[in-house]
């Protein structure tokens, strides 16, 4: 290699590192300091990052909904309660023609789902209300939702109180081709959670599929 090919190359990867710099670090920080949730790892690229007072999320515009919901739990969090009040909504944050809405999920036999679940999420009220927005929501089929998933939300709650400490990662896993409902929101094959408590170091994750599975299968 010649000298300016050399000095070409070192420009070039100079040029490299600044332009992560500019582009990539920033997401970095920004999603590091969304309370500390992803303080070990972003899960995976989204289309864009959200950072709620309860949890973070990494949202898809393709499936209109997050690949990824990130959260912790601490034996303070799981103590607290605030009285349910349903007031499911759109993410205003998502640009319009990416994002959820209730009509989505009229008359389609789909719930809902929580992936930062308010149980977890109701530890005041901001955080509480949060978890209702449609960004935190996946289509899944009621004998999930009200079965097996909800058994396992109770465990994962249990095991923050429990432990003192857990970071949790949940979301949906899609098809090659997935079915639809409303304008577009995919339907998940299956969805997962993993937990990790670092203070035990110890980690746990669970997949399920998108269809009716009793509370007695999760144990």
């Amino acid at each position: 290699m010649n000298k300016n090919n050399k000095y070409a190359s070192i420009q070039n990867t100079i040029v490299y590192i600044v332009l992560f710099i500019i582009i990539c670090l920033p997401i970095y920080s920004v999603a590091q300091s969304c309370h500390g949730f992803l303080a070990y790892g972003i899960p995976g690229k989204s289309d864009q990052f959200l950072c709620r007072e309860g949890y973070s999320v990494g949202y898809s515009y393709r499936y209109k909904q997050a690949l990824w919901v990130a959260y912790k739990l601490t034996t303070q969090s799981v103590n607290n309660r605030i009285k349910r009040r349903d007031n499911f909504k759109p993410d205003r944050e998502i640009p319009k023609r990416y994002r959820a809405n209730l009509a989505d999920y009229v008359r389609s036999k789909y719930d809902k789902g929580h992936l930062a679940p308010y149980a977890a999420m109701d530890f005041n009220g901001k955080s509480a209300d949060q978890s209702f927005l449609l960004s935190n929501m996946s289509p899944q089929k009621p004998g999930l939702n009200r079965q097996a998933w909800a058994q396992l939300e109770s465990y994962v709650r249990f095991w923050g109180g429990y432990k003192s400490i857990v970071y949790v990662y949940t979301g949906p896993i899609m098809g090659g081709n997935p079915k639809t409902i409303g304008r577009g929101v995919a339907v998940p094959n299956n969805f997962y959670k993993i937990i990790y408590a670092p203070k035990q170091q110890e980690a746990i994750a669970f997949e399920m599929p998108n269809k009716r599975i009793s509370k007695k299968k999760v144990s």
